[in-house]
């Protein structure tokens, strides 16, 4: 759904005024990009996990949500992308679940 939709935006922007039509689209495949060098090495840079999450800036995020068994309510510290804290607060009656999850984050 998110890539539809960034095709659909990619192309209304860049629509041919003159004409109404866009160039069709191409989706690119492991084949394709093999016999375009250049392009193959800026795919293989921007898929790299260094280069999309291990250069990320520190932050910290905040999720709470409600279960029919009760509210969760994490707090992430984030650093390169690695989860470096957990601190979860809920009013679920298991208490070994929410250490399970936290060890688990």
């Amino acid at each position: 759904t998110l890539s539809e939709a960034i095709i659909e935006a990619f192309c209304e922007y860049y629509r041919d005024t003159d004409y109404g039509d866009t160039a069709p689209v191409e989706e690119l495949d492991e084949a394709s990009l093999a016999k375009q060098p250049n392009l193959n090495k800026y795919y293989q840079q921007m898929a790299d996990w260094d280069w999309r999450f291990g250069k990320t800036p520190e932050f910290t995020h905040h999720i709470e949500t409600r279960f029919d068994w009760g509210i969760i309510d994490c707090h992430l510290d984030v650093k390169q992308a690695v989860i470096r804290d957990v601190v979860i607060f809920s009013d679920a009656l298991n208490v070994e679940l929410i250490d399970l999850l936290k060890d688990t984050l």
